[in-house]
């Protein structure tokens, strides 16, 4: 009786240890699932300023380019008539190599902005991939409460039975024959 009692108090024991230990552990990994998806919503939002600042950024060096093409539209026009040219070929020309100017450096700011554009594109996706990697990691080591538990509870009985092992049969016999101070009988 009592070898029964060590045994299923170990087996009781080791096994509520585990699943406690389980519990806990279980509890840190959801935290540490947390702290990766408020990592990865942080880097996303990064990025995205990121995008929005450039966007703006190119769209006033486009204003701006345009802007100096207007001017100097307007002051090869102002020149050429203060010098009383009649050439209108001339001006023309002029203008058309101005406008063909501006488009190509207009042409130029887009296509930079398309390429980042594009590389941020590329960067979200291996934040995505890796966000998803770190999360499954983190799932598969994932511990099953009950099953530590009972893994707990065989090593408890385990345990209880080289402890029954270690005690004396004498000793065990002497406390199974001990005598009740209430009936005062030998039991």
């Amino acid at each position: 009786m009592l070898t029964e009692l060590i045994t299923l108090g170990t087996s009781l024991f080791k096994g509520y240890s585990a699943y406690q230990q389980a519990t806990k552990y279980n509890e840190q990994l959801a935290l540490s699932q947390q702290s990766l998806e408020n990592n990865y919503r942080n880097q996303l939002t990064a990025l995205s300023l990121q995008q929005k600042q450039l966007r703006a950024q190119a769209n006033q060096q486009i204003i701006e380019r345009k802007l100096q093409s207007y001017k100097t539209q307007q002051g090869t026009i102002a020149h050429t008539l203060g010098m009383g040219a009649s050439g209108g070929g001339t001006l023309m020309a002029l203008l058309g190599s101005i406008q063909q100017d501006t488009a190509k450096d207009v042409g130029i700011i887009d296509a930079n902005l398309q390429n980042y554009l594009v590389q941020t594109k590329y960067q979200q996706a291996g934040l995505a991939t890796t966000y998803q990697n770190n999360v499954s990691q983190l799932q598969s080591q994932e511990k099953n409460p009950f099953t530590a538990a009972l893994q707990g509870a065989v090593e408890g009985m385990q345990l209880g039975n080289q402890i029954n092992k270690l005690i004396p049969e004498d000793l065990i016999k002497k406390f199974l024959l001990q005598t009740n101070p209430t009936t005062g009988v030998t039991e």
